[in-house]
């Protein structure tokens, strides 16, 4: 069952006005659903670059939710790599909301909310990967692999682009270079030019977890060097311009 489904499913028996799915790695919103709502994406801005850190200082790893009553009643369910976001026309029972929400995603799928996101086309993808590898079986990744690949790699160019503002990208893309060096399979995957771009043809296969790694590693890396160049107070709001633009995408 994908997002979608879920929140209109929740809608039948709590007031929800909207709601994002947000990738717990960096905030991008990954789906929404209902009324636009820049308080829920502005959450998931600042989740996506503080909420891990901010929940081990407080040893809140295993919190399931966190529930927000102000002027935008909110609840914000913690999973394994996304936090599900909705806000709500005035209060609710917010345990009654989990318990609902659980029950919705478990009995059909018996899934984590990790595992919910992959169920969004699944079937396609794998179907259309399946015939891929039939056709053409130099190519090692899947359709599923793909697309993740290329949603990491227009983070990272939009992080060279901005670092780099009116100057010359040679320091940026000779930074991801370096690193993509040191990482055997995604230096069979990528390339860098004038850009960071997937390969048509990737000759090693490469799971999702280690795209997710590799691609954390370089944007760590870019990150730290950004810090050296602009000072720790501009660089980190240069990365949030980035969030915004990914955000409006």
């Amino acid at each position: 069952m994908d997002f979608m489904q879920i929140a209109e499913k929740m809608k039948a028996e709590f007031p929800i006005k909207s709601g994002v799915k947000l990738n717990k790695e960096d905030g991008d919103i990954l789906e929404s659903w209902g009324n636009e709502n820049n308080l829920l994406n502005d959450a998931g801005a600042f989740l996506g670059s503080a909420g891990e850190i901010i929940f081990k200082k407080m040893s809140l790893l295993n919190m399931k939710y966190i529930y927000l009553e102000s002027n935008e009643n909110i609840i914000i369910i913690n999973g394994a790599n996304e936090f599900l976001a909705f806000n709500f026309e005035g209060k609710i029972d917010e345990n009654k909301f989990f318990s609902v929400f659980s029950n919705i995603i478990t009995p059909d799928t018996d899934k984590t909310i990790s595992q919910v996101e992959e169920d969004d086309g699944m079937d396609d993808l794998m179907n259309a990967a399946s015939a891929i590898e039939d056709e053409s079986p130099v190519d090692q990744i899947s359709e599923i692999e793909r697309k993740l690949f290329n949603a990491k790699i227009v983070q990272i160019n939009y992080l060279i682009d901005e670092f780099t503002g009116d100057g010359d990208k040679t320091k940026w893309l000779n930074a991801v270079k370096e690193k993509i060096n040191e990482m055997e399979k995604i230096n069979e995957a990528l390339d860098v030019a004038d850009m960071v771009s997937l390969r048509d043809i990737v000759g090693v296969k490469i799971s999702k977890e280690e795209i997710q790694a590799d691609s954390k590693n370089i944007i760590d890396s870019l990150c730290k060097l950004a810090v050296k160049e602009f000072g720790a107070k501009e660089a980190k709001q240069k990365v949030q311009n980035v969030i915004m633009k990914l955000n409006k995408r």
